[in-house]
C-alpha cells in the first residue's frame, strides 16, 4: 500500500467511513486522495527538529532536507492503487 493510500484511508477512517464502501464507483478512501497527496506535499519541507534529529542520527556527509525531499518526493510517485 502506498502513502498516499495510507493516508487516505486514515483520513476516511476518521470521518467515520467504511474504507471499503463504494463512493462514485472506487473504494470510499479513494475520495481522499487528493487531499492526502496535499497534505504529504506540505510535509516535504522537513522541519527544523527535524533535521536536527535527522544530524544527529545520519551518516557523515548526509543532507537532511535533499534526503527527506527525495523520501517525499517517492511517495507522491508511487502509482496509486485504487
Amino acid at each position: 500500500m502506498d502513502m498516499v493510500e495510507r493516508v487516505a484511508r486514515k483520513m476516511c477512517a476518521l470521518d467515520g467511513h467504511p474504507q471499503t464502501i463504494q463512493h462514485e464507483g472506487k473504494p470510499m478512501w479513494a475520495s481522499y486522495a487528493e487531499e492526502a497527496r496535499t497534505i504529504i506535499m506540505t510535509m516535504r519541507e522537513p522541519t527544523k527538529a527535524m533535521e536536527d534529529a535527522w544530524g544527529r542520527n545520519s551518516p557523515g556527509g548526509s543532507n537532511a532536507q535533499r534526503d527527506w525531499n527525495s523520501m517525499i518526493d517517492a511517495a507522491l510517485a508511487e502509482p496509486p492503487h485504487v
